[in-house]
């Protein structure tokens, strides 16, 4: 008789053993990704290997630093959608599961602040304005494990300013856990000299010649930032009206020629001794060359102050 009472429990029992799935529902879940799978949120016994199964994902998981609780109920609808065939699933364990994600959520404008002050630090010496780096196809957000997240920023070119590529990495707790590469450009406003008429080659600049402009400096490659710095010098090719003037576009004009009489200065404390001598050279504001004392004949070395003017080097 017990013989007969085993067997047909046996026979009973057979049909889910066969192709049954046993779900044992935890209380506290922590989620180990973006994605909950079946192994995450719940103890399986099966007749088969539960492995892949386990692995198989079910729905999102909760936003990192987030908690959600689910209805026991509700996650064998999920679990019952995954499993392929046409198992029989028996619920048990919690009859709620809450999920918790620890760790931040690092989103799409969070690496676009982090990049931008960065930026706008290594370009403060210019004072420029609305400072950014215009990504071109920024990344999803991503989640970072819990921990302190710290940021190291590279712009790739040795000119930042050139830059088409910025390198985010990203550590938590010292340890790198992302590495982003982001193609894009800069952008940089800062006022700059402009012409404010079409200026003809070797036109000698005047202040009336010039404007300000705001322009994106990330697109020059010397501007001219001080209307002060341009005035007085020579035009070296023709300019069209609004152009920015930069520095290789002018050339300071010879201020005293080769064999022109021009007058030597020596300052000697409350001193100024003048006399006459004769350029070997010619020479451009601030350049130094040789001039011949008409006096003694001797050739002194002076620097080019002004128009036809030196002053005596020693």
């Amino acid at each position: 008789m017990r013989a007969f009472l085993c067997c047909l429990l046996l026979i009973i029992a057979a049909p889910f053993s066969a192709s049954g799935l046993e779900v044992a529902f935890k209380a506290d879940v922590v989620a180990r990704s973006d994605m909950l799978t079946i192994g995450d949120v719940a103890e399986l016994t099966a007749d088969f290997e539960t492995r892949e199964l386990a692995d198989t994902a079910l729905f999102a998981a909760p936003d990192p630093g987030e908690t959600r609780c689910y209805k026991s109920r509700t996650l064998v609808a999920y679990v019952r959608q995954a499993v392929s065939g046409d198992r029989k699933i028996k619920r048990g364990g919690a009859e709620q599961v809450c999920v918790r994600h620890d760790g931040a959520r690092l989103s799409q404008g969070k690496i676009q602040t982090v990049v931008n002050e960065h930026l706008q630090s290594a370009l403060s010496h210019l004072g420029a304005k609305k400072v950014a780096f215009e990504m071109r196809n920024p990344p999803e957000s991503l989640s970072l494990p819990k921990g302190q997240a710290e940021y190291e920023i590279l712009f790739a070119g040795n000119r930042i300013l050139d830059a088409r590529k910025v390198t985010v990495i990203v550590r938590v707790e010292g340890n790198v856990v992302e590495n982003l590469s982001i193609a894009g450009r800069i952008r940089a406003y800062l006022p700059v000299v402009t012409a404010a008429r079409k200026l003809g080659r070797n036109n000698v600049v005047t202040e009336n010649d010039l404007v300000m402009r705001e322009k994106n400096i990330a697109d020059l490659r010397r501007p001219c930032l001080d209307p002060e710095s341009a005035v007085g010098k020579r035009v070296r090719r023709a300019v069209s009206m609004g152009q920015v003037l930069e520095k290789n576009d002018l050339d300071a004009p010879v201020l005293v020629k080769r064999r022109e009489v021009v007058t030597m200065i020596l300052d000697q404390g409350p001193m100024r001794i003048r006399a006459r001598g004769m350029a070997t050279v010619n020479g451009k504001k601030g350049e130094v060359i040789p001039v011949q004392n008409m006096s003694s004949k001797r050739e002194v070395i002076c620097e080019v102050t002004g128009r036809k003017q030196v002053r005596v080097e020693f």
